[in-house]
């Protein structure tokens, strides 16, 4: 059995991967989902744009204990296809979305 830890933002609050992995391993945790966060515009929460190149550097270094997640901002016209080029190289899922959208109820 994996104990995981699903909400990790590396280079948040002055974490970097290596706080991270000592975090883990002090906790015996196994591994953490790293997540993204990207926003074009954010809300009115503190945002810090945390990379997915930075996720998925961590990826690389620690691939046994990090899973990457990413979550491109949906109003950018490319995202979708930034998220499948991502996950060909290894990101496992979506995450952290916080954008704020519109949604249209079809009936």
């Amino acid at each position: 059995m994996f104990t995981v830890d699903s909400h990790m933002h590396v280079n948040f609050m002055g974490m970097s991967i290596e706080d991270i992995i000592g975090y883990l391993d002090k906790n015996n945790i196994d591994l953490c989902w790293l997540l993204t966060w990207e926003e074009a515009n954010p809300g009115r929460w503190d945002y810090k744009h945390l990379p997915i190149e930075s996720v998925y550097n961590a990826y690389l270094k620690y691939p046994s204990r990090v899973i990457p997640f990413y979550a491109p901002d949906p109003h950018k016209k490319t995202a979708s296809l930034e998220l499948e080029d991502w996950c060909r190289k290894g990101i496992r899922g979506c995450g952290e979305l916080k954008a704020t959208l519109n949604w249209i109820l079809m009936k």
